[in-house]
């Protein structure tokens, strides 16, 4: 993701990105610093998989990239499964792995933040008006 965005990034364009499905996520320009593709190399990534030649993988990828943000948070937290996230991992897989790394408190800290998101995003909204 380019710096111009996120220096831009506010609780109402946070709060948005909820409803954006990763096509748009995944399209914006890429930095700068990755000169050797261009700005618009992730689009036209996903311009090629949601055209692939072969039906199956091209109705996967369509649908893939039309998930929301929201989506991606629910099947982390296990609240709501997608078959296009199938074997991604959850909240329980990647709090056994810190917890097997010793990684505790960071553990807590990630579980609490994930799974209260969209919580925090509109308790800022609210606080800042």
């Amino acid at each position: 993701m380019n710096q111009e965005y996120k220096k831009k990034a506010t609780v109402n364009s946070d709060r948005d990105i909820m409803n954006k499905i990763l096509k748009d996520i995944f399209s914006r320009d890429i930095s700068e610093r990755f000169c050797k593709y261009s700005l618009d190399h992730n689009k036209n990534v996903i311009k090629s998989l949601t055209e692939e030649e072969d039906e199956i993988k091209r109705n996967y990828f369509i649908n893939l990239f039309n998930l929301t943000f929201r989506d991606c948070l629910m099947n982390l937290n296990g609240d709501k499964k997608f078959e296009e996230l199938e074997g991604f991992k959850n909240l329980t897989d990647i709090k056994d792995y810190l917890m097997k790394k010793n990684e505790i408190g960071y553990a807590k800290y990630f579980i609490y933040y994930i799974s209260n998101f969209e919580k925090m995003l509109n308790k800022r909204d609210k606080t800042s008006k």
